[in-house]
C-alpha cells in the first residue's frame, strides 16, 4: 500500500512548506495592520494553491479539507463566521477533481466494496426519520454528510488500489497532527490564560487546538495515534524479518511515526478528555491482543499492562490531575437521573452530559422508531430539556443515544451494524496480511475501538472530522480488497 516516491509526486519537504504555507497565511491574515482585503486574498491564494495540488490528484484537495476544515471552529471565532465551511469546500472539490479525471479516460466505476452495503443501509434508515423532523434543513446536512463520507472512501479506495504512493499525505498528516499539539501545548501551558472553564489548575489549561473545544481535539489525536503506532510496528517488523534490507529510509519511517504517535499520546493528555482516555486504553489493549498471531499471547500483553495501569493509578503513582481526571471518569459511568440532584462546580460538567443525555432519553421514548429526525437534537431539545439546563450542546454527548434519539431505533441498528460490518472487515484483513499493510489495518482497528469507547460519551462527527472517518474506510476498503484478490491468486495458483 506504501509503495515507493517517483518523480511526479512532491517531495515530502514540499508537503510540509505546503502545510506550514496554509497555517502560516491564516495567521499572516490575523495580523491587525492587515486589511482585511488581504486577508481574503490570501486565503484566496491558498485556495487556489490547493486547488493546482488537487489537480494533480483529487487525494491533496481532502488532505488540505481535513486541514482547514477541523479549523472550522478556530476560524469562525476569529472571523466570525466571514468564511465559508472549507471542508466543505475541499470536500467538493475533491469530487469535481477525481469525476474530471475519471470523464477524462471514461470511466467512472467506484470500486466494489461491501461497506458500501450497512453504510447504504445505515443511510437509508437515517433518512425514512425524516419525514417526521423537526428540523429537516439539519436533517438533510446529516444525510448529505454521511453521502460524503461514503463518496470519499470510495475515492480514497479507488486511488490507493490504482498504485497512488501514500508517503507523502502520511507525512502531510503528521505535520498536522504535531501542529495540532504544539498549539495545544501552547494554549495549556504557554499563554497563561484561557476559558475559565478550561482551567485545570492555575496557570495550566485544557488543550483544545483549533477545535476550540478540548474533546473534538482530543478525539482527532486518538484516531491519530493508532495510524502512527501501525505504520511503526510494520517498519519494525519489517526490520525483525528483513535487517539486511532495512534501510536509512525505513528507518527514518519508523522513528517519524513513533514520534507523531507519542507526541499525539501528548496532545490528549493535554487535553484532559475522559473519553480520549477511555478510548485511547481501549484502542491499546485492543491492539496489544491483536499484535501477536497467538491470541492468548496478546490477551497475556494486555493484561499485564492492565493490571500495571490500576498498580500505577490505586498507588498514586500518576500526576495528580490526571488521577483526578481518571476518577471522574467512573462518575461518568454512574449515570443516573439528576432531575433532584445537587449541582455543584466540582460536578456540574458531569450533571451537564447526564442532563443531556436524559434528554436524549425522553426523545427515544416520543418517538422509539424513526426518532425526531436526524440532525433534530437540538431542535427538540427545549421539549424534553430537565429543569434548571436550558441550553442544549447541540448533540447528545453520546453517539448512541444520539442516533437512539434522532433515529429511532432502528437508526441505531442500522449504525450498528456498520459498525460490526467495519470491524468483522478489519479483523479479516489483520488476519489475511503482513508487513506495513497488517502494522495499517492493526491501527484502523485501534481507531474503530478508540471510536467505539469514546463515543459513549461525545459525538466526534463534528469539525469535520468525517472526512478523516471517510479517508480511513477507503483505505481499509483497499487493503481489504487487495486481501482477496492475493487469497484468489493464490486459489488459482493452486489449481
Amino acid at each position: 500500500m506504501i509503495a515507493q516516491l517517483n518523480r511526479q509526486q512532491l517531495t515530502p519537504s514540499s508537503v510540509v512548506l505546503a502545510l506550514l504555507g496554509v497555517f502560516g497565511a491564516l495567521g499572516i491574515s490575523r495580523l491587525p495592520y492587515l486589511a482585511t482585503e488581504i486577508s481574503v486574498i490570501t486565503i484566496g491564494a491558498v485556495l487556489a494553491l490547493v486547488f493546482v495540488i488537487g489537480l494533480r490528484d483529487p487525494l491533496w484537495a481532502l488532505a488540505v479539507g481535513l486541514a482547514l476544515g477541523t479549523s472550522k471552529a478556530a476560524l469562525s471565532a476569529l472571523y466570525d463566521g466571514a468564511f465559508p465551511d472549507f471542508g466543505q469546500v475541499f470536500i467538493g472539490t475533491a469530487i469535481v477533481l477525481w469525476l474530471l479525471q475519471r470523464l477524462a479516460i471514461r470511466d467512472i466505476r467506484f470500486v466494489r466494496t461491501t461497506l458500501m452495503i450497512p453504510l447504504g443501509l445505515f443511510i437509508c434508515l437515517g433518512m425514512l426519520s425524516l419525514f417526521s423532523a423537526l428540523d429537516l434543513i439539519s436533517g438533510v446536512e446529516e444525510v448529505v454528510k454521511w453521502l460524503q463520507v461514503t463518496l470519499i472512501m470510495l475515492i480514497v479506495a479507488e486511488r490507493v488500489r490504482s498504485g497512488i504512493p501514500l508517503h507523502n499525505y502520511v507525512i502531510f498528516l503528521g505535520v498536522l497532527v504535531v501542529f495540532q499539539v504544539v498549539l495545544g501545548y501552547w494554549q495549556a501551558h504557554l499563554r497563561g490564560t484561557g476559558p475559565e472553564f478550561f482551567l485545570v489548575s492555575p496557570g495550566v489549561y485544557r488543550a483544545y487546538g483549533t477545535f476550540e473545544q478540548p474533546n473534538p481535539f482530543a478525539g482527532f489525536l486518538g484516531i491519530s495515534w493508532p495510524i502512527a503506532f501501525g505504520i511503526s510496528f510494520g517498519y519494525l517488523t519489517r526490520w525483525w524479518e528483513e535487517r539486511d534490507r532495512f534501510v536509512k529510509t525505513d528507518w527514518l519511517w519508523l522513528g517519524g511515526a513513533t514520534a507523531v504517535m507519542l507526541i499525539a499520546i501528548y496532545g490528549m493528555v493535554l487535553a484532559y478528555s475522559r473519553g480520549s482516555w477511555l478510548g485511547g486504553v481501549a484502542a491499546a489493549a485492543t491492539m496489544a491482543v491483536l499484535i501477536p498471531r497467538q491470541r492468548a499471547l496478546g490477551i497475556a500483553i494486555a493484561g499485564l499492562v492492565l493490571v500495571c495501569g490500576i498498580f500505577a493509578w490505586q498507588n498514586n503513582l500518576l500526576p495528580g490531575a490526571i488521577i483526578a481526571r481518571a476518577d471522574a471518569v467512573l462518575e461518568v459511568l454512574q449515570f443516573d437521573d439528576i432531575r433532584a440532584a445537587q449541582i455543584t462546580d466540582a460536578n456540574f460538567s458531569t450533571m451537564q452530559r447526564f442532563a443531556q443525555w436524559q434528554a436524549a432519553i425522553d426523545m427515544a421514548r416520543s418517538a422509539p422508531v424513526f426518532g425526531v429526525g436526524l440532525g433534530g437534537y437540538d431542535a427538540a431539545y427545549p421539549t424534553f430539556r430537565l429543569p434548571r439546563w436550558e441550553v442544549g450542546l447541540g448533540h447528545a454527548h453520546n453517539i448512541y443515544l444520539n442516533f437512539l434519539a434522532e433515529a429511532g431505533v432502528i437508526g441505531l441498528l442500522g449504525y450498528i451494524v456498520l459498525w460490526l460490518s467495519i470491524f468483522g472487515m478489519t479483523l479479516r484483513t489483520i488476519t489475511n496480511t503482513d508487513g506495513i499493510a497488517r502494522g495499517v489495518a492493526l491501527g484502523l482497528f485501534g481507531v474503530w475501538m478508540h471510536l467505539t469507547v469514546h463515543h459513549l460519551l461525545d459525538n466526534l462527527y463534528v469539525n469535520n472530522l468525517h472526512i478523516y472517518f471517510g479517508v480511513l474506510l477507503g483505505i481499509l476498503a483497499a487493503l481489504h480488497l487487495q486481501t482477496k484478490q492475493s487469497s484468489n491468486n493464490d486459489v488459482v495458483e493452486a489449481k
